[in-house]
């Protein structure tokens, strides 16, 4: 949760502000509503994000800086958060890999492909180390021949 005047390093995407929210908003395991806006707080333009939890009505509001328009990633599984503009300053990986697990433990097609999106996100990070990226490298594969089998029946 941000504080009422923390401005957030820009998206690359709307979808990485949207898992920023999502990991960092209400502990509650239920569905939330979103919206967003843009605003001004000074003289600076910003995305101001707004999610409130369906299960204990809590608001908790992101504000994100905006440096340019966000762009929409082309399609394909290595390109949901914002790859190929670069790597995150919103998300570290820690971040990353809590959003590949969570999504993982759906058990679904898609709860897989952002799993193995998300893996990528954490092994691009520029604070990676060659130990811990051969272990983002193994899970990010588990994911994948998981994605693999399902999408095969």
């Amino acid at each position: 949760m941000t504080s009422a005047e923390q401005v957030l390093p820009a998206p690359r995407t709307r979808l990485e502000a949207r898992a920023y929210a999502a990991l960092h908003g209400c502990a509650c395991p239920g569905d939330r509503t979103t919206e967003s806006r843009l605003c001004y707080l000074g003289d600076d333009l910003i995305e101001e994000l707004t999610t409130v939890c369906a299960e204990c009505s809590q608001p908790h509001t992101f504000r994100f800086a905006v440096t340019e328009t966000p762009k929409r990633p082309p399609r394909n599984d290595k390109a949901m958060f914002g790859y190929p503009f670069g790597t995150s300053e919103l998300l570290n990986v820690d971040d990353w890999t809590a959003i590949a697990d969570q999504s993982a433990r759906l058990g679904t097609a898609e709860g897989l492909r952002i799993a193995v999106a998300a893996l990528e996100e954490a092994r691009r990070s520029p604070d990676v180390d060659s130990l811990t990226q051969g272990r983002l490298t193994a899970r990010q594969a588990s994911y994948a021949e998981s994605l693999e089998t399902i999408e095969a029946r």
